[in-house]
This record gives C-alpha cells, sequence and structure tokens, in this order.
C-alpha cells in the first residue's frame, strides 16, 4: 500500500509541474515572447526521461526477478550441503 501511495503522490506532482509548465508556455503566448526550438527541446526531453524512467523500473523488477532466484538457488545448495555434509 505505501508503494502504491508514494507512486500516486510522485504521479501527483509530475502533473503539477506540468501544468506549471503550461501555465509559463500560456503566458509566453500572450506576451508574443513564445520561444518554440526551446519548447521543443523540452518536450522532447522529457519524452526520453520518461522512457528511461520506465526502462530503470523495467530493469529493477528484473533484478529482483534474479535476486529471488538467486536466493532460491541459493536456499536448495544450502539443503543439498546439509543433505550431503558437503
Amino acid at each position: 500500500m505505501s508503494t502504491e501511495k508514494s507512486s500516486l503522490h510522485k504521479e501527483l506532482k509530475d502533473k503539477e509541474i506540468e501544468v506549471k509548465e503550461l501555465l509559463e508556455i500560456i503566458s509566453q503566448v500572450k506576451s508574443n515572447n513564445l520561444d518554440l526550438e526551446k519548447l521543443y527541446d523540452v518536450s522532447r526531453i522529457k519524452i526520453e526521461a520518461v522512457q528511461l524512467r520506465e526502462e530503470r523500473d523495467e530493469l529493477k523488477i528484473r533484478l529482483n526477478d534474479v535476486d529471488g532466484a538467486h536466493q532460491l538457488l541459493e536456499g536448495i545448495f544450502l539443503k543439498k550441503k546439509k543433505i550431503f555434509k558437503i
């Protein structure tokens, strides 16, 4: 439950940042001071950051799976060691 709450809290913070950035863009449009190239670069960087975050999360899951398998194999080895008194 704590992980879900933390995830929702992070998602809320991300949305608050997006709203703040959109308000800044609206302000720039109103003042005719909008830098479209900068806006494009920032958008591209954000997309890459989201993709990297997703890849990181997938790698964390895979690492946990590998760690779990390693612990399982270690447990099996220790049981066999006790049986054969190696």
